[in-house]
């Protein structure tokens, strides 16, 4: 079969922001590493940054199941203690916000926007079956309803949406 004009288009712009996202994210942890108050301390970190960007290739340095979360709310804590690899999208990649413009509201949240376009960009790869979404604002209760199709598992982690009360602390 041969391909359509259209999925060559596809492929092609995915091919070109996932170079783009890998070059944004270079840039950044070059400029990371380059500050005058760099410490190698940070080195895991910042690899950790960099391999986010690849889901198909850093899914595999991992024994346990790979579960999603949008959010930096998202207490990995509660993710190891169940036996499950946290995978947080990067969400903080401009290029990636790019990829979706006719599928979310404008004035959408920023790390959504990106976590909606590198789901595009990796929905082929198939390794994310399971995403937990913790329930932190408005925009992230929506995030099932954008997401449909991309997860086989989508769970909702109930979170307060502050912690200074005596409440919200200890739920």
């Amino acid at each position: 079969m041969i391909p359509s004009k259209e999925s060559n288009r596809a492929q092609q712009i995915k091919e070109k922001s996932f170079s783009k996202i890998m070059e944004e994210y270079t840039s950044e942890i070059s400029s990371l590493r380059n500050r005058s108050d760099y410490s190698s301390v940070y080195e895991p970190f910042l690899m950790a940054l960099q391999n986010s960007v690849d889901v198909q290739n850093w899914h595999k340095a991992y024994i346990r199941p790979v579960i999603g979360t949008v959010c930096v709310q998202a207490p990995v804590e509660l993710f190891h203690a169940a036996g499950l690899q946290p995978f947080r999208f990067c969400a903080g990649s401009f290029v990636a916000q790019r990829l979706i413009p006719s599928r979310t509201p404008v004035l959408m949240c920023p790390m959504l926007k990106s976590s909606m376009g590198l789901l595009q960009l990796y929905g082929e790869a198939n390794v994310l079956e399971s995403c937990v979404i913790p329930t932190t604002c408005d925009w992230v209760v929506k995030f099932p309803e954008m997401s449909k199709g991309y997860f086989s598992e989508l769970f909702f982690l109930e979170l307060p949406h502050t912690k200074k009360e005596e409440y919200s602390r200890k739920k």
